[in-house]
């Protein structure tokens, strides 16, 4: 984990459909990343997103290949 991670604690988690879940961004503030998750929201209604606090860098960054 880096240490920009650990000043952005927040994840917006992407839950995909393969079962792995990715973090599409990290934030300082709640705030912030609950705004990002409505706009995810409104964007693709299709896909599930959730809002987690990441203290210990479980999300990877980018979908594994």
């Amino acid at each position: 984990m880096t240490y920009r991670d650990k000043l952005h604690p927040w994840c917006v988690v992407w839950d995909a459909p393969d079962r792995c879940s990715v973090a599409v961004g990290r934030y300082r503030r709640r705030q912030d990343a609950e705004a990002r998750l409505q706009t995810l929201g409104r964007q693709k209604p299709e896909s599930s997103y959730r809002l987690c606090f990441d203290a210990h860098g479980t999300y990877p960054a980018s979908p594994p290949h």
